[in-house]
């Protein structure tokens, strides 16, 4: 990180322009200044404009933690005391009142994100939790003898223009979704030996045939679930005599669970994926590399995969909750 901040403060002392840091933003990038660290405390006050409630401090802790992590890459051209702060401040427990309302990461979480930065200059007004208890951010960093940081060049759009908020939102909710997928396993096991069902539907034969990813994990969960089942039908139906007026084979709310419920387990593995590589990338603009003497103008902070890979977790959640339905009513 060190090497990383010294190339690019050699760039631009010999002369050349930088998005974002000797420019404006946006659309005003045809602006030029010299005053690069005015311009970085001047895009945090312009961002510091959320409205409505506030987020939870466990997901606002998310993102400080996740944005901590990618700065720390080394691509993003900021000092260590940047990350290094980010990390006092979590320690410390001190969180910003970030404002649900504000950007949906069409250019990175500019405007959650900014009020993060604005706990890090200690912006006077900014209102923070501290061990529970909200305050004002001066007084908070002044009782655990944290110094505010006066932003360098790029520091500010480092630590705002990334889609942090959305991949440290995203990632707990994805956990539970895991959670939830392996609970509904769990129920319809159970829901197969209240009703006497059929482990026959969960036979490796049937689901090598459509051998799916998702689809076989489910099945092979499914015979783990009811291994020594006492109250399953473990035989298959070819060995079993015919029972006049008995229902040949299980209902489908039990009978197609693996194929019901293994798209979800493959949605859920990709989403999983994608979020990985968010928590894990430098993601802001532009990218910094003193490795191969190269500055890039981008857009990793697009949360667009985000987006849809929470999207289809939103989407598979629902047939975690119809899949439950089913065996509900059919217990009926």
């Amino acid at each position: 990180m060190v090497s990383n901040y010294k190339y690019l403060k050699e760039k631009l002392d010999e002369g050349l322009i930088v998005y974002g840091i000797n420019t404006g933003f946006c659309g005003s990038a045809e602006v030029r200044s010299c005053k690069t660290d005015d311009v970085q405390t001047a895009l945090i006050r312009f961002m510091n404009a959320g409205m409505g409630r506030v987020f939870p401090v466990h997901l606002t802790r998310a993102a400080m933690v996740t944005r901590a992590n990618c700065l720390a890459k080394g691509y993003s051209g900021v000092r260590p005391e940047v990350p290094q702060l980010l990390v006092e401040l979590i320690n410390h427990d001190i969180t910003p009142r970030v404002p649900l309302r504000g950007s949906v990461s069409a250019s990175g979480d500019l405007m959650p994100l900014g009020y993060i930065a604005a706990a890090m200059i200690g912006r006077a007004d900014l209102q923070v939790t501290h061990a529970g208890v909200q305050t004002t951010c001066p007084k908070a960093l002044k009782e655990v003898r944290i110094t505010p940081i006066t932003l360098g060049p790029k520091e500010g759009l480092a630590i705002i223009n990334a889609n942090s908020f959305a991949a440290g939102v995203s990632a707990p909710t994805l956990y539970d979704a895991n959670l939830m997928l392996l609970l509904t396993q769990v129920c319809t096991g159970m829901s197969v030996e209240a009703l006497h069902g059929r482990t026959e539907s969960f036979h490796p034969l049937i689901h090598e045939m459509l051998p799916h990813v998702g689809q076989k994990e489910v099945a092979c969960n499914m015979l783990r679930v009811l291994e020594d089942s006492q109250l399953a039908i473990t035989t298959l139906d070819m060995h079993l005599p015919d029972k006049y007026g008995f229902l040949k084979q299980d209902r489908y709310s039990l009978r197609s669970s693996p194929q019901w419920l293994g798209p979800v387990a493959e949605t859920l593995v990709d989403a999983c994926r994608r979020i990985t590589i968010e928590l894990n990338g430098a993601n802001d603009n532009p990218i910094i590399d003193h490795r191969t003497n190269t500055i890039a103008h981008g857009a990793n902070f697009q949360g667009e995969t985000m987006s849809i890979a929470m999207d289809q977790t939103r989407q598979v959640m629902g047939v975690c909750v119809g899949n439950c339905s089913l065996l509900s009513f059919k217990k009926l």
